[in-house]
Order: C-alpha cells, then sequence, then structure tokens
C-alpha cells in the first residue's frame, strides 16, 4: 500500500488524506515485476543449494515458485519466478556471509558495498558503501586497497578490492582532470565572451525600457501580443482559436502529416486588429488558460483566485449566474431532446430471417 502511495510514510496518513493519488498501474506493475517477482535464474546464488538457507530449503522444492503452482499464478509465464521477497533477501545475505567468513578468519576486515547509488537506497546503511563512494582496484594495488563484497544485484556475494581514499596516490590522478596552461587560457577566452553576450543584452534591455513611451506604438503591442501567444502552448492556442472563431485551416508539416499553423493563423489575426482589439487580445491570452478543465474531475469548480473569476469580479460579471444559466440551457436541450425517431425505431425492428426452408417464424 506504501508502494502505491509513495508520497505517505505511514498507512495511516494514506486513510487520513482524502485526495491521495496512487501510482499508475504501469508504475505498480514495475515495482511488482522489480521487487515481487524475482528471476531465480539470475539469483547470484544456486536455487538448488538446500544448505544454504536451511529453514527455507532448495527453491526447487519451494511452494512460492511459480513453477511448483501454475494455477496460483497463471498471469506469470514463467516458471522460475520467486514470489517471496524476504526469503530471497535472506538467501543474498546468507550468501553475503558464507563469503565474508574466510576474510574475516585470515584476519581482515571485509567491506560491504552496493553497485547501486546512494539516492536510491530507502534505508541507508552506516556500514555499507554506495556507487561514488568507492572505486574497483585490483589486490595491492594501492596502500588502501581493501577487501569488500556485494551485498546486492546479480553479483552479490562477489568478492572484490576497492579504494574509497579521494587523495590516493595511485587513483586520483586517474579520475581528475587537470586542463593545460592553454586549455585553461581558451576557457578564459570563453566565459569573458558570454560574460559580454550577457552583460550587452542587459544594458540594451535597459536602454529600450527607458524610452519607452506612455502610450506604446502599434509594432510595441504586437510584438509584445505574438510572443504572450506563443508562450501560451499548443492547447491554448486551439482554445482561442476558437474563442475568436478563427478558421483552423490544416497545412502540410515539415515531418510529412498536417497541423495547424496557430503562430501564423495568430500572426494574421493580429495584424488586422485596431489598437483597441490589440489590448483586449493581451487580456484574452492571460485569462485563455483558465478554459482548461481537467478531465480526470470533471466537477472541479474554477478557483476563486483564478485570474479569470477575478477579472470578472473586477468588470462586475456574476459568474454563478452565468454558470446557473447553463446549467438550465443544457438541461432543457436535453429533455427537449426526442429519444429516438420513427426511422431509428423501424431499423431497430427485428426482421424475420430467411433461409432454404423459407423465413423463419420468430416466437
Amino acid at each position: 500500500m506504501q508502494e502505491c502511495f509513495p508520497h505517505h510514510k505511514t498507512a495511516a496518513a494514506i486513510l487520513k488524506d482524502g485526495k491521495a493519488e496512487a501510482v499508475t498501474v504501469r508504475q505498480l506493475r514495475q515495482w511488482v515485476e522489480q521487487e515481487i517477482h524475482l528471476d531465480l535464474t539470475n539469483a547470484p546464488f544456486d536455487p538448488q543449494d538446500e544448505t544454504l538457507l536451511p529453514p527455507a530449503g532448495s527453491c526447487s522444492k519451494c511452494p512460492k515458485r511459480t513453477g511448483n503452482n501454475p494455477l496460483l499464478f497463471p498471469e506469470v509465464r514463467q516458471k522460475s519466478i520467486c514470489t517471496d521477497r524476504a526469503c530471497y533477501r535472506m538467501k543474498v545475505e546468507a550468501l553475503v556471509h558464507i563469503r565474508m567468513k574466510p576474510l574475516e578468519d585470515a584476519g581482515e576486515k571485509p567491506l560491504r558495498v552496493s553497485h547501486a547509488p546512494a539516492w536510491q537506497a530507502k534505508h541507508r546503511c552506516p556500514d555499507v558503501l554506495f556507487e561514488g563512494q568507492y572505486r574497483t582496484v585490483k589486490k595491492a594495488e594501492c596502500p588502501q586497497a581493501r577487501p569488500a563484497v556485494v551485498i546486492d544485484g546479480a553479483d552479490a556475494g562477489k568478492v572484490l578490492h576497492i579504494c574509497r581514499d579521494g587523495k590516493c596516490k595511485v587513483h586520483a590522478r586517474l579520475t581528475h582532470y587537470e586542463a593545460s596552461p592553454k586549455e585553461r587560457a581558451a576557457r578564459a577566452r570563453e566565459l569573458l565572451a558570454e560574460r559580454v553576450e550577457k552583460l550587452t543584452r542587459v544594458r540594451i534591455l535597459n536602454a529600450i525600457r527607458k524610452k519607452l513611451p506612455a502610450t506604446l506604438s502599434r509594432p510595441d503591442l504586437e510584438m509584445a501580443a505574438l510572443d504572450h501567444f506563443e508562450r501560451l502552448g499548443h492547447d491554448n492556442h486551439r482554445r482561442l482559436c476558437r474563442v475568436y472563431a478563427w478558421e483552423e485551416k490544416e497545412t502540410k508539416a515539415s515531418w510529412g502529416g498536417n497541423t495547424v499553423d496557430y503562430p501564423t493563423i495568430a500572426g494574421k489575426a493580429v495584424r488586422e486588429m485596431s489598437l483597441p482589439d490589440l489590448q483586449r487580445f493581451q487580456i484574452v491570452c492571460a485569462l485563455v488558460s483558465d478554459l482548461y478543465c481537467p478531465g480526470y474531475n470533471p466537477r472541479q469548480p474554477l478557483a476563486k483566485d483564478s485570474n479569470l473569476i477575478r477579472t470578472a469580479a473586477r468588470y462586475k460579471i456574476d459568474a454563478e449566474t452565468i454558470g446557473a444559466t447553463v446549467r438550465a440551457e443544457l438541461a432543457s436541450a436535453r429533455s427537449a431532446k426526442p429519444r429516438g425517431s420513427e426511422s431509428s425505431r423501424k431499423q431497430a425492428t427485428v426482421k424475420p430471417r430467411t433461409g432454404a426452408a423459407g423465413p423463419r417464424k420468430e416466437k
């Protein structure tokens, strides 16, 4: 249950939150395949070994293996899937202990390492080193080399040697790149050119801002309106096009299919607008995104702090009255709609079947 609701820590928190959203079916199925259905053919231990974990015995005889219970797991095609994650992990841990014991008997202190990154570990183990916290080396390659045993994945139980000294004189120079003086000079020139370009653009903008008039000219309004339109996105382009009843003519796209070039349609319409209409167009662009109704919750009302509601209140437009009128119109239109015409009723009538022996009598 907690895997279905990853944003909640406990089952009580899930039940308390009435709007808790679960993961998708695809994500849950992927988690089940990775965490619950463990393929024994890729197991790091021998599934036939009965002495690895005596209480569990051999995996070939285990009733929790899908091949031993085909009627219980009909949706799983593979017969070598282990459905007991706890037992699987206990066998992996037993294998790790078996591989560490000879090293401990020899007086060495082997480390426990994982191939997974630290951010993927749900429960941090202080005695485990994760990927990025060590580097694999050869035995006796440096004074800091120590034996280690992998604790997870397909390599669980594998013995290797690692170095976790970030300042190791043998390995640090292999991983830390030092640029040459020529490369450092080239990088300094690139940074200077980038800084010049950024500062130049800021100063140009400030110079324009100081010369903007109190009343904007038509080119400025057109530029602002079209820039606002292009930032709205494809779905809002279509909504705005239908609000203004612009013709959505399809054209040939570069990839071969047909598409509607909304920026070109809007550019032509904006150039034909008067100055007052051009100013109103920018307000409509700011409000059109509130026309979106979420399909997953069609009953969700428009938020009171949305631009559409606040603008309606500013212009003394009663949004609730408009909603009640629309509801009444749709209800009356639905009640006035005929349930079925005479022609459709005739088509629904069952006709007698005919065959070689003549018409068949219907009961």
